[in-house]
């Protein structure tokens, strides 16, 4: 797989906790690491991108509105350069 970029990292993320999606969730559908999500949950809480909740006595995640926008306008900027949505 070929390195991807913050912003890519982010829509992974983001696509991935459109449904409630723990850590192991997200780490095998983003196809990320655990110190990746260590890194970037803050980021996407802190901007309010994420919300925490929980699922069955555990911690999950939950895409907010502005994580969708975001992840809308990265599906139409990556449509607009030819490369299609990777997420």
């Amino acid at each position: 797989m070929a390195h991807r970029d913050r912003t890519a990292i982010i829509a992974a993320i983001l696509d991935t906790t459109t449904t409630m999606s723990s850590n192991s969730d997200i780490v095998y559908k983003a196809r990320m690491s655990f110190n990746q999500i260590r890194d970037y949950m803050p980021l996407l809480l802190e901007r309010g991108m994420v919300e925490k909740t929980n699922r069955n006595d555990c911690e999950a995640y939950l895409t907010t509105e502005v994580g969708r926008k975001y992840l809308t306008a990265y599906k139409q900027i990556m449509e607009l350069m030819g490369d299609g949505p990777k997420v």
